[in-house]
């Protein structure tokens, strides 16, 4: 009997341990997954100005004049 129990015993802390290593798996991926959603969502707001026009229109900037 007191074997039983024990191997019982040894198996629910197995279960629980497995169930709080996939618990903090699933809440890190859940977490990345909002990080980059975030990100995404940053980056859409933000106008970007093409590479070859950057200069363009600006003749009295850095000039010294």
């Amino acid at each position: 009997m007191h074997a039983a129990l024990s191997f019982l015993g040894a198996a629910m802390l197995i279960l629980a341990g497995v169930v709080v290593v996939l618990a903090t798996v699933i809440l890190i991926l859940y977490e990345a997954c909002w990080i980059v959603r975030l990100g995404n969502r940053l980056t859409r707001g933000v106008p970007v100005e093409p590479a070859g026009r950057r200069g363009e229109g600006r003749g009295d900037e850095g000039s010294g004049a």
